[in-house]
């Protein structure tokens, strides 16, 4: 999972990162469908119900300093 965090941080579209993974493990059974839904998941758990506007001020904020 730390890996397609990692590549959807760099805006990686699912379907390249399910072939970096399945590069790296022709045995995964992972679908593009489960990176969808881990990439929400991480979306979800940014927002920490906060807009996305004030995610945004925050993350800037964060960066800044």
């Amino acid at each position: 999972m730390a890996s397609i965090k990692a590549l959807s941080v760099s805006s990686i579209t699912p379907r390249f990162i399910l072939d970096s993974l399945l590069e790296a493990d022709p045995d995964s059974r992972v679908t593009t469908r489960e990176i969808l839904n881990y990439r929400a998941k991480l979306r979800d758990k940014r927002l920490t119900s906060d807009t996305l506007i004030k995610c945004l001020v925050r993350e800037l904020m964060e960066n800044k300093g």
